[in-house]
């Protein structure tokens, strides 16, 4: 009896002296288990300085951005050198209980000959788990008699690795993948316990002849976290491009693509609905910048084109509201204010209203690259009673009103503005040289597609006068009509109420009008659904300005002068804004950014104004009026 629990100790002793294996899996810069990662090894030459050729970025799913690694790439201690130092030292080399398989279009020390696909890679896993990376470098990575190293002619260029961590069973559909690669296996041990479900590895290799394959293959991979990867394959028979052909249409995306561009390059392509355009120019966090024919890498993202309001980082917002300050007191009339979901009330811009980084110029940016090049993937409407030139002033039937939309088949952007002369289509000459001299208010809201059917149909009782537009035919019919100026209302109610969702699930409404409505729209229709007394800013240099109005249930007051953060009062005689705001931020806090002034012609012609009752931008409004006419 007590041998036995003496035997019994001693086992569990024995047992617990023998360390556990580590499972295998791709490996952070600590050596750690990931389930996925992603290198950019940087190029020798960089724009304004050299480096060592074997520094690189790390990205995890653990960070939320690019970070330098501390490691070179040639020491065993980086993600790459912890990853394959488990073929390398690991058991996996000589074990029956695990396979690996090195290819590599450009192998080391081996000749290339055959045809073979353009693929370089490597696979090591066990019947629990283990590891797919992907890569660019050729002549790596070594045969594992060889040890760890980086070779010499990966210095020069920029290089991409891509490691994810799959169960047992994700590796037979990624054998088949490899099938549809061809790839050039020169290393690889294949255990006879994994033969039979790895049939299409077996045949890699042995490099026995192929069987006959589709053209293409995409299957979605899980990774051990359950993690979502698609994998797109392309055999020999599938004689096309595939980031422009397959994989930009499949995923319904335009793509930015960097490959190697030292040999014969594909131009970027806009020929299909879904776009791919090469990488001319790499910028990463340091910043480190470096030109693509100094990167070897292969990679591609989805291009963040979607039309979406935008900030002066580039970055999509839901919406924004922008003041243009006036020219006065030595000021040349180009700063302005801007207020979006994030800001907590007014900021300054860091660029003038007229740089192409101002929040102005990236919301047009869309509008830029396709009045070059349409597209029937995109549309536009500019619309203006006062156009830039060569177009003619709107006449009188026309609404007073000015605005963009923008969109594409998911979303688009509708800028409501007061700008004459407003936009240029280029990114040098958007802003007018008449805009200098007096304040102007913009109001840019992102909402999806089917939005603008509704949006279109507010224009429409504008009777709005458009200058330049291209609307595709598969594009709603109310912006095609819109765009012609053939559509408005033909019978009664003259105003239209519209509310409206953003992208982001803010809510704002449209008030439109007719021509044949004859009356304010302030007075006349907004103090009704704003439910309280307002301020109306309009245009102080008017021939027949209507009076403060308090003989209604709400009471309008005309704003005489303006008061904005960090900036003196100004007068409204050098600001031609136009907005509104209520007295009193209860029943609710309402601001609405118009294209119509309180005076007598216009309460005969079409015009609007989009409201929100979001509390920061009417603090940001209401504390703007510094001085308002008492009613008479």
């Amino acid at each position: 009896m007590y041998s036995g629990y003496i035997w019994l100790l001693l086992l569990h002793a024995l047992l617990s002296s023998i360390p556990c294996q580590t499972a295998i899996s791709c490996r952070n810069e600590a050596g750690k288990p990931v389930d996925w990662f992603i290198i950019y090894k940087l190029p020798k030459y960089k724009i304004g300085h050299d480096g060592t050729g074997l520094d690189y970025m790390y990205l995890d799913s653990s960070v939320t951005s690019w970070q330098i690694s501390e490691f070179l790439v040639n020491t065993s201690q980086g993600a790459l050198g912890s990853t394959l130092e488990q073929l390398y030292k690991g058991p996996g080399r000589q074990s029956n209980n695990s396979a690996y398989v090195l290819y590599n279009d450009a192998p080391p020390k081996v000749d290339n000959q055959g045809h073979y696909g353009h693929t370089k890679g490597a696979l090591l896993f066990d019947q629990f788990q283990g590891f797919w990376l992907i890569h660019s470098v050729p002549h790596f990575p070594p045969f594992p008699e060889m040890g760890y190293s980086w070779p010499h002619s990966g210095r020069q260029n920029g290089q991409t690795a891509m490691c994810v961590t799959y169960k047992y069973e994700q590796f037979t559909q990624i054998a088949q993948q490899l099938l549809h690669y061809n790839p050039r296996v020169y290393n690889c041990s294949l255990p006879l316990a994994f033969q039979s479900e790895m049939a299409s590895l077996a045949l890699l290799c042995e490099g026995s002849a192929l069987p006959w394959i589709s053209k293409k293959k995409v299957v979605r991979l899980f990774s051990s976290k359950g993690e979502s990867f698609l994998s797109f394959a392309k055999s020999r028979y599938y004689v096309d491009d595939i980031y422009t052909g397959w994989v930009a249409q499949a995923l319904k995306t335009t793509l930015l693509t960097e490959t190697w561009q030292n040999d014969d390059v594909l131009p970027s392509n806009c020929s299909l609905p879904n776009h791919v355009l090469n990488i001319k120019r790499i910028k990463l966090p340091g910043p480190v910048v470096f030109k693509s024919r100094n990167d070897h890498s292969k990679c591609g993202c989805r291009a963040n084109t979607h039309v979406s309001c935008r900030n002066e980082q580039g970055d999509p917002v839901d919406w924004y509201v922008l003041y243009k300050l006036p020219s006065f007191g030595g000021d040349n009339g180009l700063k302005y204010l801007y207020i979006d979901g994030s800001t907590n009330g007014w900021v300054y811009g860091k660029k003038t209203i007229d740089d192409q980084q101002s929040a102005v110029a990236q919301t047009l940016h869309p509008l830029f690259i396709h009045k070059r090049r349409k597209t029937e993937s995109f549309g536009y409407i500019l619309y203006n009673d006062q156009p830039p030139k060569p177009f003619p002033t709107a006449s009188s039937n026309y609404g007073h009103s000015k605005g963009i939309l923008m969109m594409d088949r998911e979303t688009g952007v509708w800028i409501s503005h007061s700008t004459p002369h407003f936009p240029g289509t280029t990114k040098t000459s958007f802003w007018p040289a008449s805009g200098f001299h007096n304040g102007q208010t913009f109001f840019c809201g992102t909402y999806k597609y089917s939005e603008f059917r509704n949006i279109a149909i507010q224009l429409q009782y504008i009777h709005v006068f458009t200058f330049d537009f291209h609307i595709p035919k598969t594009f709603y019919f109310e912006l095609q009509c819109v765009a012609q100026r053939t559509c408005y209302p033909r019978k009664e109610p003259w105003f239209r109420q519209l509310n409206m969702t953003s992208l982001a699930g803010n809510k704002f409404v449209s008030f439109v009008k007719y021509s044949r409505f004859g009356n304010d729209l302030y007075s006349g229709l907004l103090e009704k659904y704003l439910g309280d007394a307002i301020y109306v800013k309009s245009w102080g240099r008017m021939h027949h300005p209507l009076p403060s109005n308090c003989t209604i249930e709400h009471d309008v007051f005309n704003v005489e002068m303006v008061q904005l953060p960090s900036s003196q009062f100004f007068s409204i005689n050098v600001d031609h804004s136009k907005w509104c705001v209520t007295v009193r931020k209860a029943p609710r806090p309402w601001t609405c950014i118009a294209d119509m002034n309180r005076e007598v012609s216009q309460e005969s012609r079409g015009g609007g104004a989009v409201c929100t009752d979001q509390p920061d931008v009417w603090k940001a409004f209401v504390n703007a009026v510094d001085m308002y006419e008492p009613c008479p």
